[in-house]
């Protein structure tokens, strides 16, 4: 695929229903969008070859799996810190369940689910000994007020 591949207005109703539902038939989305079955499937197929759909996946919801705790992590680090070192870093801390890197004061941002505010301690102290970050700032999150997948704009 064009290193410049678009989806147009058809595909983005397909990744919208895919990201609603990522087990929805190809015939139920052919349904809703206006195409055959078989449309679908090579639509699909398309966007997986151009790198737009990448996988597919679970939501879970954590409070049901006994981690009612959520929390985003600031890491600031002293900049000798690199991304595969602090990714090799993060890895093994269990509450993580998503890192990023940004711009702004803070390096890296994570995200951590527990159980209880001891393991969420625990967790921040297991970012707070990795080599390099200086300082952490942790808020916990109260509600979520949207939360969508990166194709529904």
């Amino acid at each position: 695929m064009p290193h410049d591949f678009r989806p147009d207005g058809i595909d983005d109703l397909i990744l919208g229903s895919l990201s609603a539902d990522a087990r929805r038939s190809f015939a139920s989305i052919g349904l809703e969008v206006g195409l055959s079955t078989a449309a679908v499937k090579r639509r699909v197929d398309r966007l997986r070859r151009a790198g737009v759909i990448t996988g597919f996946t679970v939501l879970i919801d954590q409070k049901r799996l006994g981690r009612p705790i959520e929390a985003l992590v600031e890491l600031h680090t002293d900049g000798v810190l690199g991304v595969d070192r602090l990714r090799r870093a993060l890895g093994p801390i269990a509450e993580i369940v998503e890192a990023v890197t940004v711009t702004g004061d803070a390096d890296t941002i994570v995200r951590l689910v527990a159980a209880d505010t001891d393991r969420l301690e625990a967790a921040v102290q297991a970012l707070r000994a990795i080599p390099s970050v200086r300082k952490t700032e942790t808020n916990i999150v109260l509600s979520h007020l949207i939360s969508r997948s990166s194709t529904a704009f």
